[in-house]
């Protein structure tokens, strides 16, 4: 499924369903977006000497903005569940603009999120099976960050 796909929902809304996921939307967005800029700034503020402390500080900061874009993408979905009927004309998935950019974060977000995990639990076992060697250089990191982005963003916005 690519960001220009349409999706049908099966049946009408559920008002209860539709409800009880906007509320727990907004408990997520409520906790996490602050629970994540407190993340980025800690992470922002940790300048340490060693490769390998600022090696994984660059992931961690990496995880919490994903994280925070994660959360902060949740409004247009909260919206549209707490409108009667999902009626598109008001919402903001009525203007083509808003939806065609929330898709495209809503593709990417999960798998550059998965990605950075696997990075940071690879990472992590080399540290372990080679503790005296030190990691990659933060460089080789960004552009393995970068080219995954770009593939991914390909792959999701392009249609085949």
């Amino acid at each position: 499924m690519s960001v220009n796909d349409t999706v049908d929902l099966p049946g009408p809304p559920n008002p209860t369903v539709d409800t009880t996921l906007s509320v727990i939307y907004i408990i997520c967005s409520l906790i996490g977006i602050p629970g994540n800029i407190l993340a980025v700034l800690f992470f922002h503020g940790d300048v340490s000497t060693s490769k390998r402390k600022e090696f994984f500080r660059l992931i961690f900061l990496l995880i919490a903005y994903i994280n925070l874009v994660t959360c902060s993408t949740l409004s247009p979905v909260i919206e549209v569940l707490f409108k009667d009927g999902r009626s598109e004309t008001e919402a903001m998935f009525g203007k083509n603009w808003i939806c065609w950019c929330w898709g495209i974060l809503w593709e990417f977000i999960p798998f550059y999120s998965v990605f950075l995990l696997g990075v940071m639990s690879i990472s992590r076992m080399f540290t372990l099976l080679l503790p005296l060697k030190v990691l990659a250089d933060r460089g080789i990191l960004i552009a393995a960050l970068t080219v995954y982005m770009i593939y991914t963003l390909m792959i999701k916005t392009v249609p085949l």
